[in-house]
């Protein structure tokens, strides 16, 4: 018998416990397996008719590790007013062992449908009420969940580990990135998990995949920019003395008044910049047909990879900028506001967007310095709402986990993340390389990006102030990918 760690979770609050369907519904995770030490997983299935005469309902396997285009399916009935209860339903139904998720389908009638997961031992069971969740709850692009109340310790055999699922439900492939993070939102790690259409994953330890260390409390935030696909989410937070676990529900993140619901271009849209088209190239170049740019040298990183795209293909061509010789300065100056606004005054300037970039400020800087820098952006955008105003993150020094600049960097990022900003984060870029490995060492140099070049076809250029060219490449295709959501998160 094949042995895994059997994750298990539920999905809550607003995502449909206790609804009637009378079309289509989910239970995210089924076992019939052996788990960590010994224990043994299976799981009842309950499906009550509460609708008049008789219900009919279809239940499809959706088998873990793999995509599930055309799931085996089990059509069962249950008389006016009944309960049917499935033993062990993965294997009384389908002779499956291992996880699966279940897909049940009205084909007549309506019904009500939950399922308990249980550890079988010599002095009885123990276990987990699992939900039957309605598909339309699903998570899709635009759209952030989190998971909170989580827990991570470094010794297996005390405190805690936490272990997350991911459920594709809408039949697309689906990237679904997943951010670590502590109690006061530092970000521990990051990873993109990808989903096949109707692929089940689970990931035990999942903490393990961030920063080394102990968390205390700990969240997860959760993402996709897949076009089309959907997915479901949860966790169990499993104490590591009795395998006792505890249910954290999945939340759809409300947005806040009076915001966006924000763009963070980081290493991640880098990535996805060939999914790109030209169509949405087009329809970006007219909608940001101006943009102003301050900027010194490290800022004109941004300008020399839209000229290496630019130089690779006319649908890449760059919108018209107007660029300023100069940056956001160090410690709490706010010139730049000054020069914004006039500029903005001036007759016949039409701007769309307006960026501005660091050098080394942030490297120096305070945290009531980065708040002037934020509080002086927020006042602009209120003071020029048809204007999209770019914030930025410092470039990477060389200073690591601990540094200032991470602590300042970490303080521009919660802040968008809270007003629904556009945010091009800088510094994320430089510390990821395509293959998802993580720098957090690096400097602006991009010391990773010679190596990486070494062995993968990388463009050149004439030069990238401070860098490598792959470092400006990398950023001109983030930034185009910011001009394309940037415009679809309007509309």
């Amino acid at each position: 018998m094949r042995r895994l760690t059997v994750v298990l979770g539920v999905v809550l609050a607003a995502f449909g416990t206790g609804v009637l369907w009378a079309g289509e519904a989910w239970i995210p995770v089924t076992a019939h397996a052996t788990g960590v030490g010994g224990t043994v997983w299976r799981t009842d299935l309950e499906i009550r008719n509460t609708g008049e005469g008789t219900a009919r309902v279809r239940i499809e396997a959706l088998l873990e590790g793999q995509a599930n285009p055309d799931p085996a399916g089990v059509e069962v009935t249950v008389g006016e007013g009944e309960s049917l209860r499935i033993g062990d339903v993965l294997w009384s139904l389908f002779s499956v062992e291992g996880a699966a998720a279940l897909r049940l389908t009205a084909v007549e009638g309506a019904f009500l449908a939950s399922s308990r997961t249980y550890n079988l031992t010599a002095g009885g069971t123990y276990g987990q009420y699992v939900p039957a969740i309605s598909g339309g709850d699903a998570l899709g692009k635009g759209e952030t969940g989190e998971l909170i109340q989580l827990a991570q310790s470094e010794d297996p055999t005390t405190g805690y580990r936490t272990n997350l699922g991911l459920l594709e439900t809408a039949g697309a492939t689906t990237p679904v990135t997943v951010i670590l993070r502590d109690a006061g939102g530092a970000e521990l790690g990051r990873f993109v998990q990808d989903l096949e259409p109707g692929e089940l994953v689970q990931i035990g330890q999942v903490f393990r995949r961030g920063r080394p260390g102990h968390v205390d409390d700990g969240h997860i935030v959760l993402e996709t920019t897949g076009e089309g696909g959907r997915f479901l989410a949860y966790a169990s937070v499993v104490d590591n003395r009795t395998g006792d676990a505890v249910f954290v529900p999945v939340l759809r993140r409300a947005q806040a008044v009076g915001a966006g619901t924000g763009v963070v271009a980081d290493h991640l849209a880098a990535d996805a910049f060939d999914t790109l088209t030209a169509v949405q190239a087009d329809a970006a170049r007219q909608r940001f047909a101006r943009i102003f740019y301050g900027h010194t040298s490290h800022g004109s990183q941004i300008m020399t990879g839209l000229g290496m795209l630019e130089a690779e293909s006319a649908t890449w061509a760059m919108p018209q900028f107007t660029e300023r010789s100069t940056d956001l300065g160090h410690n709490g100056d706010l010139a730049w506001v000054g020069v914004t606004r006039d500029m903005l005054g001036e007759d016949g300037n039409g701007f769309d967007m307006v960026v501005w970039s660091w050098c080394g400020g942030v490297s120096d800087n305070t945290p009531e310095g980065i708040q002037a820098y934020l509080d002086a952006m927020d006042g602009l955008e209120r003071d020029y709402p048809g204007i999209v105003f770019v914030y930025m993150t410092g470039h990477l020094d060389g200073t690591g986990e601990d540094g200032t600049l991470r602590r300042n960097n970490d303080q521009i990022r919660s802040w968008c993340r809270q007003h629904g900003t556009v945010l091009f984060d800088f510094a994320d870029i430089e510390r990821w390389d395509p293959d998802g490995v993580e720098y957090p060492e690096g400097s602006d140099a991009c010391e990773w990006c010679s190596s990486w070049c070494g062995e993968h076809a990388c463009p050149d250029c004439g030069g990238c102030a401070h860098s490598h060219c792959f470092n400006c490449y990398r950023k001109g295709r983030a930034f185009w990918w910011l001009l394309v959501r940037t415009m679809e998160e309007e509309r």
